[in-house]
């Protein structure tokens, strides 16, 4: 298992990046057809290098927070 950390900058606060793409809604997001693409879609965006191991354990909310980033073991 690998474990990624998704550091926070002075411009974004990783934690609650996250949370505001698990909220994300499939009509968020023009082109998306259900809302995990759509949330999909926005960590791929921000972290093009994540492999998909650890996406779906984002989206599946399998992630702890230390300080001000998120570790994600996949």
């Amino acid at each position: 298992m690998t474990q990624y950390r998704l550091a926070s900058t002075s411009m974004f606060y990783v934690p609650g990046l996250i949370l505001w793409i698990l909220a994300l809604r499939r009509g968020n997001v023009k082109g998306a057809r259900t809302d995990k693409a759509a949330r999909v879609h926005f960590i791929k965006v921000s972290w093009p290098t994540l492999p998909d191991t650890a996406v779906d354990a984002i989206l599946r909310g399998d992630y702890r927070v230390e300080g001000e980033d998120v570790i994600v073991e996949a």
